[in-house]
């Protein structure tokens, strides 16, 4: 029978040796304090188990590799998360920056309803004002109404 190698994360195999590891009652043997370092530091201390070291040289280096390849996964899940927070970020600058675009939007849409309708009111009162100056014109000539234009033009300063 074959054995199946468990997979981490980004799906690199473990070896063969490190198969054996992971079954109970058999033990990871190691030779180095660089390699138990190692396992701590990768979270895997639960390998080691006390029994005596039995001259697995290579044993330490296959470890160190596959330490090595589980701490690059855990950098590269770290930087996707990070890029992830990122976009989130941005994602609601965005959207509270569209917010404040709409606001403004409205605001420039009622101003210029105000616009409109003081020019509207502007005109009204234009010629309303003319009319007025013809009626003067036509009731007292054009002495009077020339009088009548300096008049109100010092009375609006």
């Amino acid at each position: 029978m074959e054995a199946r190698f468990p997979k981490v994360g980004c799906g690199i195999e473990f070896m063969a040796l490190l198969w054996f590891c992971l079954t109970p009652p058999l033990g990871l043997t190691v030779n180095s304090v660089a390699t138990v370092r190692c396992l701590r530091r990768c979270g895997r201390s639960h390998l080691l188990v006390s029994i005596p070291p039995q001259g697995l040289g290579s044993l330490d280096s296959a470890v160190a590799c596959v330490c090595e390849e589980l701490r690059k996964e855990r950098k590269r899940e770290a930087n996707r998360k990070c890029a992830q927070r990122k976009r989130k970020r941005e994602q609601e600058a965005f959207q509270e920056l569209e917010g404040s675009v709409a606001k403004l939007r409205t605001e420039v849409q009622l101003l210029h309803e105000e616009l409109t309708r003081l020019h509207k009111e502007n005109k009204e009162l234009d010629q309303e004002n003319n009319s007025i100056q013809e009626e003067i014109f036509k009731m007292h000539g054009m002495k009077l109404s020339a009088k009548f234009v300096i008049s109100s033009a010092v009375d609006e300063v």
